[in-house]
């Protein structure tokens, strides 16, 4: 049996499938805007606990904020612990492990961090957040 919830999210998109009927499968795809977690996510996912149940997955399908805001406010609450998987339409995450490398950086603060580099020569990539990664792409690093 399949189960479609399609959740008000404002603008946004927040759809909750479940299937089986004993032993279900939950999928939340995207979260609709931060307030869609308080107002219908939240209350999903209590009633999934009360169950024994838990979301099997979580996708989000691009990083809009009518899409991805609901799903962070998730992540941000107890609720985190009922996720199994997520999925997100990241980059790195379809793009086979084999056509880059991890590096550890540290900036000039000493913080360090993970650096995805492509074999190649060294490129800028600026993320929506504006946060700049230095990625590899071509030859050698």
């Amino acid at each position: 049996m399949l189960t479609v919830k399609l959740l008000p999210a404002g603008y946004g998109d927040c759809i909750l499938l479940s299937l089986g009927e004993h032993d279900k499968y939950n999928i939340l795809i995207d979260g609709g805007v931060a307030g869609t977690y308080s107002k219908r996510i939240g209350k999903e996912l209590e009633q999934i606990w009360k169950k024994g149940e838990k979301i099997n997955l979580m996708i989000c399908t691009h990083m809009d904020n009518d899409h991805i805001a609901g799903l962070v406010e998730v992540l941000k609450n107890e609720d985190r612990k009922l996720i199994d998987q997520i999925w997100y339409n990241g980059f790195l995450q379809i793009v086979d492990e084999k056509f880059y490398r991890k590096r550890t950086i540290v900036d000039e603060k000493r913080n360090s961090f993970e650096s995805n580099y492509f074999a190649g020569d060294n490129n800028r990539v600026r993320t929506g957040s504006g946060y700049s990664r230095r990625y590899g792409i071509g030859g050698s690093d």
